[in-house]
This record gives structure tokens, sequence and C-alpha cells, in this order.
């Protein structure tokens, strides 16, 4: 299954760094696509983009805040004068808080919401903006298992309402832009070993109750996560629409 069906012209666009982004980006500039990285961090993107091109990719670093509309715009529109264009983005960043609910302070609420969701939010619009007068285009937004199924353990309710903000909100986004050729879609992985899961991982206990959370009894591999993020930015997925792809290892399945 080719990514594009003209490879060369596509221009995708990862929105975040991080482990489960970088993973994204090399898949997608791999598999052929002209690629563009924005991150909040110039050092991290740039690190990023570096380590795609020692590996014989190609990547162009943004700067983006994706809480601050201005700048999500002017970024968007730094891609398509740098690209011509926008065909697939995937909206891979995020921030999480790990404190039982009576003791989450409202500023780290904001900041969790305003970064995991309305930044999704913001992104995917000016997206749309730019994908709409072409009548095609692939907008992957990175949920969780989380915005899927509770658990009291670890405690994050706030990542766990974002997610699930995600998840709605990709649906509605679906159907208000179904006749435009725009898809949009979501991707929730369960527990991958990420900056976000590390420090949980680094104990033995704390590795055994996630593992314990998955019936496949492990975590997952960043291959097996890119996996789902080529399929729905291909053509192959050009009649799936407000669907979120579960990437879990059958945790929200118990």
């Amino acid at each position: 299954m080719e990514l594009l069906e003209s490879q060369a012209e596509r221009v995708a666009l990862v929105v975040g760094p991080g482990d489960l982004g970088a993973a994204a980006a090399f898949a997608l500039s791999f598999a052929g696509a002209n690629m563009a990285i924005a991150g909040r961090s110039r050092e991290r993107t740039r690190a990023l983009v570096g380590a795609i091109e020692a590996e014989g990719g190609r990547a162009t670093p943004f700067v983006i805040d994706v809480t601050d509309p201005e700048s999500v715009d002017a970024a968007f529109d730094d891609v398509s004068k740098a690209f011509g264009g926008l065909d697939v983005l995937v909206n891979a960043f995020g921030t999480n808080v790990r404190h039982p609910a009576e003791d989450i302070s409202v500023e780290d609420w904001d900041r969790v919401i305003d970064t995991n969701l309305r930044g999704v939010f913001l992104c995917a619009k000016a997206a749309y903006r730019l994908m709409v007068p072409q009548r095609r285009g692939r907008i992957i937004n990175v949920a969780s298992a989380a915005g899927h199924a509770a658990r009291a353990w670890p405690a994050t309710s706030a990542y766990g309402a974002s997610k699930a903000g995600v998840v709605q909100l990709t649906r509605f986004l679906a159907v208000e832009w179904a006749t435009s050729g725009v898809t949009v879609n979501a991707v929730s992985p369960g527990y991958f070993l990420t900056r976000l899961t590390a420090k949980l991982a680094e104990w033995p206990v704390d590795r055994d109750r996630l593992l314990a959370l998955t019936p496949m009894a492990r975590f997952g591999e960043l291959h097996e996560f890119v996996g789902p993020v080529l399929f729905l930015a291909s053509d192959a997925s050009s009649f799936v629409t407000g669907h979120a792809l579960v990437v879990d290892g059958g945790r929200v399945a118990i």
C-alpha cells in the first residue's frame, strides 16, 4: 500500500516533536511525504529534523504554541508558504498532570485542557482552512486510551477528560467536514514507553501495575503506533472519518 498516490507532492505536518510525534514524522518522511515538524521548543524540533536527516530523510522545522491562536495561524501559514499547501496533519502534542482530582489546581487543569484539547481544535481549524480549497486532506489527532476508559490509578482525570474531548471533537469535526474531502480521525494509544510514562515505568511496582491494566501485558512499541497513522494518512482510509482507532493491547476492552 502506498502512503500517497503522488508521494512527492503531498505535504505532511506533525505538531509535537515528542516520542509519538517523532515516530509519526519518521514514518511519514520515509513513506515519501514532504515533512514539516512544528513544536514549541525550537531546539527539540530542530533536533528531530536533524535525526530524520541523519537517516537520509528530509524535514523542515517550524515553531508553534498550540495554545495561542495567532501562533497557530502563523505556523500553518508558514508551512503553506514553504510547501504550497498541506495534505496531512498529525496533532501529536500533549501534557499531563498526575494528582488526585481533589488536588488538581485550576491552573494545572487549564494547562492540560488548553494544550491537549484547545490546541487540537486550533490546529485542526487552521489545517482545514488550508485543505478545503483543494478538497483533500487528512487530519489525525493523537488521543489516548484514557479518553475511552477511566482508571483509578494513575490519577489523571484532567488528562483523561482532555483526551475524551479530543475523541468527541474528532467526531464532530468529521461530521461537519464530511463533504469537504477532509477526513478527521484519531489514534488512541494505550501505554507506550514515552517521556510521559517513563517515570511510572521506572519503578517495578508501578510498571507491573501499568502492565496489569493491559491484557497483552506489555507496552506498545512505536512501530505499532505508526502503522495506524500511516493508514489514516493514506488514500486507503478515504472512506474512514470520525473514527478513533484504539491501539492499546486490549486495555479499553476490559
